[in-house]
């Protein structure tokens, strides 16, 4: 993978993931569910204070970053988190869906979507500071050791998700 691929990977995973260090843990309606390595799962969507683990800002006029956490429990915990981040311009999708999945207690190691995939993402319905995001993927999550590591081929969860969420515009 081209470094400047793997930078522009790891700046979205980092990005995904900050968040979720930073809001406190209080439980929402919206949830993500699926399987990995054909568990079925639900995930929680976070909220509290204004702030939610599924938010969206324009980083530039035409350009939508949504990133959607979600966790195992009903409450704030790195393990067991799986993270969806997604740029649009001009509402169409650049780069696909990127999702993470962090299996321990900790950035790494962590699960990323470098390998085959089938996503699907529903037209985004803005209105004002929310925005409803839906849809689906489908593929195989790569494992990573650390930051200066390359996705393993031979190390691999297949995940299934849906996901119906209203995102909070952040700051």
């Amino acid at each position: 993978m081209a470094a400047s691929t793997m930078n522009r990977r790891w700046f979205g995973v980092l990005g995904a993931a900050l968040p979720l260090l930073l809001v406190p843990a209080l439980a929402g309606a919206d949830t993500l569910e699926g399987s990995i390595d054909g568990e079925e799962r639900q995930w929680h969507i976070l909220k509290a204070d204004g702030r939610s683990t599924a938010e969206f800002s324009e980083h530039m006029p035409g350009m939508l970053g949504i990133s959607v956490q979600g966790h195992a429990e009903e409450s704030f915990a790195m393990q067991g988190t799986i993270a969806v981040t997604i740029t649009l311009i001009d509402g169409e999708p650049v780069g696909g869906l990127e999702v993470s999945y962090f299996p321990e207690d900790g950035m790494f190691p962590m699960y990323t979507s470098a390998g085959e995939s089938d996503w699907n993402l529903d037209a985004v319905e803005e209105d004002g500071d929310t925005a409803v995001v839906s849809g689906h993927f489908t593929g195989t999550l790569q494992r990573v050791e650390s930051m200066r590591d390359e996705p393993d081929p031979d190390d691999t969860l297949a995940v299934e998700l849906r996901f119906d969420v209203t995102a909070i515009r952040g700051e």
